[in-house]
């Protein structure tokens, strides 16, 4: 099969035409700008609209509003809420601290109560070896 169209045998010229694709391309482009400048334009009338309809908000809002939304409120930054938080439990866990002191409750530190129950449990291990 020989290509009769091109000269030496090279690609064939006739299939693909940019000319067409180009002009879609350009055709698409201001489609897509007109759209975005409608949008705008309508938006900016609406927002003009539903500011002319609202009513003046009350005077006492200033003074009596909310300045906070009520809790739970988002975090502003969790990895320092949660670096705070285990500064917090380490702190309890490594230190002494009153439970109940009208029954005698203390915390001890951690490490402490891992080395307290461990000899615990060889004491007891070793009474029942007897």
């Amino acid at each position: 099969m020989t290509n009769r169209d091109a000269p030496d045998g090279g690609h064939e010229t006739r299939d693909v035409s940019a000319r067409p694709i180009l002009l879609a391309g350009i055709s698409l482009a201001a489609a897509l700008l007109a759209t975005s400048a409608g949008a705008w334009w309508l938006l900016g009338r609406l927002q003009a609209r539903e500011a002319r309809r609202s009513a003046e908000p009350s005077p006492l809002v200033a003074e009596y509003g909310r300045t906070e939304p009520p809790a739970p409120r988002l975090q502003i930054d969790p990895s320092a809420d949660l670096r705070a938080l285990r500064a917090e439990e380490d702190a309890l866990l490594q230190r002494y601290a009153w439970v109940d002191r009208d029954a005698g409750r203390v915390r001890i530190p951690i490490e402490q109560a891992i080395d307290l129950l461990a000899a615990r449990a060889e004491t007891a291990r070793a009474g029942r070896t007897r």
